[in-house]
């Protein structure tokens, strides 16, 4: 739900998003961190409430919002995040060869 950034909630926590396909092969990953979800979904839900004068029509103190695929289109695949964080570094061959 949209009301405000929690500040108690650990900003650099990873998330990652499943979108299922029909197989295992066509399962789509899409990996962020926890303030860039918190942006994602306060500016999805600011521009949805632009759309409709700023109140919600049906239930005015819903806060209920969505993800939308297309919003983390530039996330999809980005295990480095993981990496990143884990404070790891990668050969070319995909093995873990030191911390950073």
């Amino acid at each position: 739900s949209v009301s405000g950034v929690k500040s108690s909630l650990d900003p650099k926590l990873v998330y990652v998003f499943v979108k299922l396909g029909l197989s295992a092969k066509d399962d789509r990953f899409f990996v962020l961190l926890q303030e860039d979800l918190q942006q994602l979904i306060r500016d999805n839900h600011e521009a949805w409430l632009a759309k409709h004068g700023g109140v919600r029509p049906k239930n005015p103190k819903s806060t209920h919002t969505a993800v939308y695929l297309s919003s983390l289109a530039d996330k999809e695949d980005n295990w480095g995040l993981i990496d990143t964080q884990m404070g790891l570094v990668r050969a070319q061959d995909g093995t873990c060869v030191d911390r950073v």
